[in-house]
């Protein structure tokens, strides 16, 4: 825990602590994704995914909702349905990026898909309130 020092052993206070270095993840900007893994679509590397959720209206959250039930996915709580925040997230990136598609988005690193539907999460609750409570953990 201290370094080589024992557990009882005085600390000289004038002698300089190292500091291990620590490795940053990418860091995340407003309505960027930074990749863990990289992404490639259409034959181009992406090391990030812009998306913007503020952009959904009613008739894409319409065309997710429809979509999951036409291919037998029963969702009941959206904000906390894993199949629903991932096709989210696919969508808002789609309003940044029309090139991206949702097998494109289905080749994330767990990580970064995890970090995806977090996202969607997040935005999904924001909205509405009545289901934040079901996310609490309360």
């Amino acid at each position: 825990m201290f370094g080589n020092r024992t557990k009882n052993e005085e600390f000289d206070l004038d002698e300089p602590i190292e500091v291990a270095e620590v490795r940053e993840e990418p860091q995340e900007q407003e309505n960027i994704l930074a990749l863990k893994k990289p992404l490639k679509v259409n034959g181009e590397e992406l090391k990030e995914l812009p998306f913007d959720f503020e952009e959904l209206t009613a008739k894409d959250l319409h065309k997710i909702s429809k979509d999951l039930k036409n291919r037998g996915i029963p969702v009941t709580v959206l904000a906390l349905d894993y199949e629903y925040q991932l096709s989210t997230f696919a969508e808002a990136v789609k309003k940044v990026n029309r090139d991206v598609t949702m097998n494109d988005i289905l080749r994330l690193s767990a990580h970064d898909a995890m970090k995806a539907t977090g996202l969607a999460r997040s935005f999904l609750l924001a909205a509405d309130p009545a289901s934040a409570e079901l996310g609490s953990g309360e």
